[in-house]
């Protein structure tokens, strides 16, 4: 066993706003790195002038980032070649190997149950909880000759290769529901309403911070919200008195649509019958109306205020977020009823698939980790 800090060199960095250069840089912050994927998927060309104080790190090939904040999500990923010379946030810790460890196995090592603990347990700060850059490199990692730290990473990354596509057999099942919507409501007949004609309320978020309590009623945040389901990786939770007084402009009820409207937008999802929460803020709660799907209206309102789509609708300079008042004027499409209940049908026949294939995945993953284990104990 050796410290994480033994095996890896100190990186360069800089400061953008010391550069008159107008060239735009490739910038990852912490949302650029998809915790799932632990990959890089977002990074965005910023200029000198634009440039956030945390943008400092230089990157290279090769190298391994930890996200500092929230350890328990485990948001890591290997720098390719697409991102070399690109700057990190200061919110990574960037870990750039030495010739004593390979980079393939100490990015397998980061994702590892042991080292995701450990950081869990060092971690400060109850409600924003990280760690730092030292705390990451005091961290112990097994390191056997560089030979077998080759042939585990090539097992490993084997393993990752069958769960990367159990994981495309679900992105490319989520994308059929567009491709039935773009159908659906190109129709003739089909009439654009504004939101709140067609639903039976489109609610604001209560505009104050939750009293956190280590247990209770869930409280819904951004982090909640994936692309038509919820992730409940990272739940908090409010008492039943702070519940109650949340939920006074309208209770989350089955068939509720909740979708962000600042920060992370473009994710949404239905509420389903087993849930009781409360709505935390930065998000919306819209009531859908006997007349429009449920279903139909989510998948419109993921397409319309897709990323790419939505900044027509969003204000504000310093924290872009999307007002309430326009999402209720938005022109949302209504098909006649038979086209709305056969893209219901349609979609429930996809759900029933994707409850397969995350089944499989999940049971990828349980073997991955199992192989994992092996691995890093000396057992493979």
């Amino acid at each position: 066993m050796t410290a994480i800090g033994e095996v890896v060199r100190k990186i360069s960095s800089w400061n953008p706003s010391r550069h008159t250069s107008a060239d735009p840089f490739l910038y990852v912050d912490l949302s650029s790195v998809d915790r799932h994927a632990k990959r890089i998927t977002g990074a965005r060309p910023t200029s000198p002038a634009d440039a956030p104080s945390r943008a400092r790190q230089l990157l290279e090939q090769g190298d391994v980032v930890v996200s500092t904040v929230r350890p328990n999500l485990n948001a890591v990923a290997y720098v390719t070649h697409e991102f070399h010379g690109a700057t990190a946030s200061t919110g990574f810790t960037v870990l750039r190997p030495t010739d004593r460890i390979d980079g393939r196995y100490l990015f397998h090592w980061v994702q590892s149950p042991v080292f995701i603990q450990d950081m869990v347990a060092k971690a400060t700060g109850a409600s924003y909880p990280a760690v730092s850059d030292r705390v990451v490199k005091e961290s112990p990692l097994p390191l056997p000759p560089i030979e077998e730290q080759r042939r585990i990473a090539a097992i490993l990354d084997d393993i990752d290769r069958v769960t990367s596509l159990a994981s495309e057999v679900i992105e490319t099942l989520q994308d059929v529901p567009g491709v039935l919507l773009q159908r659906t409501v190109s129709r003739p007949d089909v009439e654009w309403l504004p939101l709140e004609e067609v639903t039976a309320q489109v609610i604001d978020c209560p505009h104050s911070t939750p009293k956190w309590t280590e247990s209770g009623v869930r409280c819904l945040r951004t982090s909640n919200l994936t692309r038509g389901g919820w992730d409940w990786t990272d739940s908090r939770f409010v008492s039943e008195a702070d519940h109650l007084a949340r939920s006074r402009r309208g209770e989350l009820a089955e068939g509720d649509i909740v979708l962000s409207r600042e920060g992370t937008v473009g994710v949404a999802a239905i509420v389903p019958s087993d849930l009781r929460a409360s709505m935390g803020q930065r998000l919306v709660q819209v009531k859908p109306s006997r007349r429009l799907s449920g279903s139909l209206l989510m998948h419109y309102l993921l397409f319309a205020l897709h990323p790419a789509r939505i900044s027509g609708l969003m204000v504000g300079s310093t924290s872009r977020h999307l007002n309430v008042k326009d999402l209720r004027s938005l022109r949302v499409p209504v098909p006649a009823l038979k086209a709305q209940e056969a893209f219901e049908a349609a979609v429930h026949t996809i759900d029933n698939e994707l409850v397969t294939a995350r089944r499989r995945l999940d049971e990828a993953v349980g073997l991955a980790k199992s192989i994992q284990a092996r691995a890093f104990s000396g057992r493979l």
